[in-house]
């Protein structure tokens, strides 16, 4: 995935949400509650 430095700016959470999506391994993610999990994305999504 390329993107330009301004996208990315405006774009930080989105983009680090998709990043842990694709390397947190399958068989970790099944051993977090769908709880965890939700939390975890949204506290990178609203950027902290």
């Amino acid at each position: 995935m390329q993107v330009t430095a301004t996208e990315a700016k405006n774009r930080f959470g989105y983009i680090c949400a998709q990043a842990w999506r694709s390397l947190m391994s399958m068989p970790i993610r099944s051993r977090l509650r769908a709880s965890e999990v939700s939390a975890a994305l949204d506290a990178v999504i609203s950027g902290f």
